[in-house]
């Protein structure tokens, strides 16, 4: 892989991530990815923990957020990860930006203190490069919990913590409620 030296990775806390650079990466995520201005607020059981960027003098190249919160499943409380909002510029896909991006959210997500790594995606084929393991059989629920809807995109897991590993099973054959939305 070729080295950019004019390249920048960057790890922002939510706090500390400039407003321009957010403007940015919002405007490169609602691109690719419409919503409804309703959708667009985190909600407030998300902790967004991480934000890393690859940037030159261009602006932001690729993007991805790291997001926490606890999650209830089958009698048990996880305190689980997820990468969301993954997305390198359109221009600058296929040159491994998204690699450096992802490389860099999977490393700081091996070194947290959480259970496990869990989230979905259409993207098969990429993140188990990386170490995460597509879980075929799992299901991902979201929206009113007496009346949720599966979420479409295949589920990946990297179980970390002993209590995640041990309670694997679970994730794998029992549909797991996420809230009213996914990350």
């Amino acid at each position: 892989m070729q080295i950019n030296l004019d390249q920048f990775l960057t790890t922002y806390s939510n706090e500390s991530i400039p407003q321009a650079i957010r403007d940015e990466i919002e405007a490169i995520l609602r691109a690719e990815w419409p919503i409804k201005l309703k959708d667009k607020n985190i909600p407030a059981d998300w902790d967004v923990t991480h934000h890393i960027v690859l940037s030159d003098n261009t602006g932001v190249l690729s993007y991805a957020a790291i997001v926490r919160k606890n999650l209830s499943h089958h009698s048990q409380t996880y305190n689980i990860i997820g990468i969301s909002g993954a997305i390198t510029r359109p221009d600058q896909r296929g040159k491994g930006n998204g690699r450096k991006v992802i490389t860099e959210a999977t490393n700081i997500i091996k070194n947290s203190n959480v259970d496990l790594a869990l989230f979905n995606t259409a993207q098969v084929g990429l993140y188990e490069k990386f170490g995460f393991e597509r879980l075929p059989e799992a299901k991902i629920l979201k929206g009113n919990p007496t009346n949720p809807e599966i979420y479409p995109e295949d589920v990946f897991a990297l179980f970390i913590s002993e209590k995640a590993k041990g309670h694997r099973k679970d994730f794998e054959t029992i549909p797991i409620y996420f809230g009213q939305r996914v990350w």
